[in-house]
């Protein structure tokens, strides 16, 4: 049996909303995605009431996941991809890409970037089970 866990989404500049089921963070997550496809790329960061923090990049046919443990310290995962191309431009594991994120912009290394759509299953993985999990290869950032 699952565990269900709320959530805190913080996401641009738009302060925490929260979230009690799956249906209500892909929901979220979904107009996240459109607004940021519209606007720009931008971060996601999803905090369990564990306090642990997941982040998924939207806006772009690829994402990344950042994970954080409740205590703030290392060690700190990020997930690893194949540096696929974005946008019909190839990208070498030395290139960054740029997200948004409360005000700042950061860059990161291409080859955390995974394909949209497991990373959106990653992200409902970590919310349902509150760990990461085993189908995303990971490292420590």
């Amino acid at each position: 049996m699952t565990e269900k866990f709320g959530a805190d989404v913080l996401y641009a500049d738009n302060g925490a909303i929260h979230v009690d089921t799956i249906e209500q963070l892909d929901a979220l997550l979904n107009r996240c995605h459109l607004e940021a496809q519209k606007t720009e790329p931008f971060l996601v960061e999803i905090m369990l009431s564990t306090g642990d923090a997941l982040t998924i990049g939207l806006g772009r046919d690829l994402s990344l996941l950042s994970y954080v443990s409740s205590s703030g310290e290392p060690p700190y995962f990020v997930s690893v991809g194949d540096s696929v191309p974005d946008d019909d431009v190839v990208l070498g594991d030395d290139d960054v890409v740029v997200f948004y994120f409360c005000g700042t912009y950061t860059e990161l290394p291409c080859f955390t970037l995974i394909p949209m759509e497991l990373a959106r299953e990653g992200a409902r993985y970590f919310f349902q089970h509150a760990s990461l999990p085993s189908f995303i290869n990971w490292i420590e950032g």
